[in-house]
């Protein structure tokens, strides 16, 4: 499901995640979601990071996605950002508001590394560990 939202094919994201929610599957789907924005956001940034690129990086991806529908909290957005660099918590945010800055930057995080098939086969891999362990931990 994850692979077919990074490519945009949204018709198969749409039959999968149909399925999903048939089966109850979707649970493991979100962790995958989130290890892959742990994953990206530690690729991009690193230990080397900056508060003010956070910011910019933020308001670069609110501007690529500008749809007032699906609008990205920027105070959202940012403060779960330094959460997967380990400065902060995610917690207490509004979960709506939290899985839309999620999704749009991890779209935008994957997109600016121009993976090609083999790359994102293995960024998928890395995020599917960070998963497999935060699963562990519940």
């Amino acid at each position: 499901m994850l692979r077919a939202m990074l490519t945009e094919d949204f018709g198969e994201y749409e039959r999968i995640a149909e399925r999903l929610e048939q089966t109850n599957s979707v649970e493991g789907n979100n962790l995958l979601v989130a290890g892959a924005f742990y994953e990206a956001v530690n690729r991009r940034f690193g230990n080397g990071y900056t508060i003010p690129a956070i910011i910019q990086f933020v308001a670069h991806e609110r501007t690529r996605f500008d749809d007032a529908e699906n609008d990205i909290d920027p105070s959202v957005a940012e403060r779960l950002t330094l959460a997967m660099l380990g400065n902060g918590s995610a917690e207490g945010m509004d979960e709506r508001a939290k899985a839309q800055a999620e999704l749009a930057l991890l779209m935008g995080l994957v997109v600016d590394q121009n993976l090609d098939d083999g790359g994102l086969d293995e960024f998928l891999l890395a995020a599917q560990k960070v998963a497999d362990k935060a699963a562990l931990r519940l």
